[in-house]
């Protein structure tokens, strides 16, 4: 059973923000590498490229959205420091994505699968993953690792939530 702290996020909304986070760096590597390589699946590319495709998306998303990402704000959770501290710092940053891209490339190493089959080794991290969300602690290998939580933010108010609040309605000069 997963922890039933309010202020942790729920395992289910984790890993849905983890598959639309995936999806959207899936489709951004598959592409880059298309172009660069200029070949439609190239199997001995994709299986290194969108791994580390993946960790950059992770790491700009964590340092620039300060602990959100696109999937994590459309599910209203962020990741924070466990140190006592709400803002990520720079080594908790990096360590986080980087644990989970070491934890697939040793499998990788470990079973020495050929090229085409080696993507299908990202279900094996994701799956430990989702295991050690649906703990009592609901804490995983990279949270451990890099010292950091997923906890439940504030809903994101959209843009002009300022004005709304600020003038009592948007624009200013409607009338009621």
């Amino acid at each position: 059973m997963a922890a039933t702290n309010p202020v942790f996020a729920n395992p289910s909304k984790r890993v849905a923000a983890a598959l639309t986070d995936l999806a959207v760096a899936t489709c951004v590597g598959w592409f880059l590498i298309n172009i660069v390589t200029r070949e439609w699946y190239p199997y001995k590319v994709l299986a290194w490229g969108l791994p580390l495709v993946w960790c950059v998306y992770e790491i700009g998303c964590l340092w620039q959205w300060k602990g959100s990402s696109p999937g994590r704000r459309l599910l209203d959770i962020q990741v924070v420091s466990a140190l006592g501290r709400n803002d990520l710092q720079w080594w908790q940053i990096v360590l986080r994505p980087v644990t989970r891209v070491a934890l697939y490339f040793g499998l990788a190493a470990y079973f020495k699968l050929p090229p085409q089959h080696q993507l299908d080794l990202v279900a094996l991290p994701f799956l430990i993953e989702i295991g050690l969300m649906y703990t009592a602690t609901s804490i995983t290998v990279a949270d451990i690792v890099a010292r950091t939580r997923v906890i439940n933010a504030a809903p994101h108010e959209g843009h002009g939530a300022h004005e709304r609040r600020a003038y009592g309605g948007f624009p200013p000069d409607r009338p009621a």
